[in-house]
């Protein structure tokens, strides 16, 4: 029945934005809450073909239909991390923080 799917979707868009909220709160999590300035880094998106954010990933959290499994979720959070790691040395903080992220990801969201 419509109602049961309606109240699933519903949990399901909770369940993943605490998931989000959690990530975010985490101390490596700074370099990944907006999308890169590319007026800052021009050459980011010769890079990064599919650029990712936090903020980005809770627009499509909010849209409601986006992430149809938690899997799906998981790809784009560690998309985030391998974008970072892609434009950053390895020694770079950022690639730090990205290396941090993926540890997360995986400790906390398993497939």
């Amino acid at each position: 029945d419509d109602q049961s799917g309606a109240s699933d979707k519903k949990n399901q868009m909770k369940e993943y934005s605490a998931i989000v909220r959690k990530v975010s709160e985490q101390n490596f999590a700074w370099p990944f809450h907006l999308p890169v300035d590319t007026k800052e880094v021009p050459d980011y998106l010769d890079v990064v073909e599919e650029p990712i954010d936090l903020s980005e990933i809770k627009k499509r959290i909010r849209v409601g239909n986006y992430y149809t499994s938690k899997a799906m979720l998981r790809e784009d959070l560690m998309k985030m991390a391998k974008n970072c790691m892609k434009y950053n040395p390895p020694e770079s903080t950022y690639s730090e923080c990205a290396v941090s992220l993926e540890r997360y990801i995986n400790q906390t969201l398993m497939e």
